[in-house]
Formats: C-alpha cells, sequence, structure tokens
C-alpha cells in the first residue's frame, strides 16, 4: 500500500471508500451530463467498465467460507456494480462498513 502514485499510506478503509465514492459520483456526473446536454442531438452511450471477480467458497458446506466469499464479492464487485444496477446503494458490507466509520468519526 502506498507504493505507487499517489503514494498514500492510510492503514483504514477510509481513503478507499472516499476514492470509491468519488469514481462512482463522477461516472454518475458524466452520465447525467451527457444524458441532459448531449444525447439528444448525439444519440451516444456512456458506459462504465469494472473490474469485476468472482469467488467459490473453499467449502461450500462451511458457513464461515460461505460468509467469506460473500464478503469478498460484495467487497471486490458490489462495491462498484451494486450502486449502478441494482438500486443506487452500496452492498450491506460496504454500507455497515461506512456506519462503523462514522459512529468511530462522526465529523466524517
Amino acid at each position: 500500500m502506498g507504493e505507487h502514485a499517489p503514494g498514500f499510506q492510510d492503514l483504514t478503509t477510509l481513503s478507499s471508500l472516499r476514492c470509491g465514492h468519488t469514481l462512482l459520483k463522477a461516472h454518475a456526473m458524466a452520465w447525467h451530463t451527457y444524458d441532459t446536454t448531449f444525447r439528444s442531438d448525439q444519440g451516444g452511450k456512456v458506459g462504465i467498465t469494472l473490474n469485476l471477480d468472482w469467488a467459490e467458497p473453499r467449502d461450500p458446506d462451511l458457513p464461515a467460507d460461505v460468509q467469506a466469499t460473500d464478503r469478498y464479492m460484495q467487497v471486490y464487485s458490489d462495491w462498484f456494480a451494486h450502486p449502478i444496477f441494482v438500486d443506487g446503494d452500496y452492498p450491506p458490507v460496504i454500507s455497515a462498513t461506512l456506519r462503523k466509520a462514522k459512529l468511530a468519526m462522526p465529523d466524517m
């Protein structure tokens, strides 16, 4: 962590959450700007490329493995896909992490 630019070494998850949130807001802003200003004249499309991953539980009969896989999928794929393609909100694992961070840092 922090090896490549910009070199931040924040050992909390806050910087990552802020970065992801800003990326999603910027994409939404670009989409809405295109939709309201240019789409009627240009007829184009706006898309996003997400780097998604897939995981399977090591042992599907172990609840801990199934839960770990679900958490992994929520963090590495659903974090960006869920707000865009599901309901506009973060998946439960990310929402819970944000709630805990806000409790720990009320000024966030």
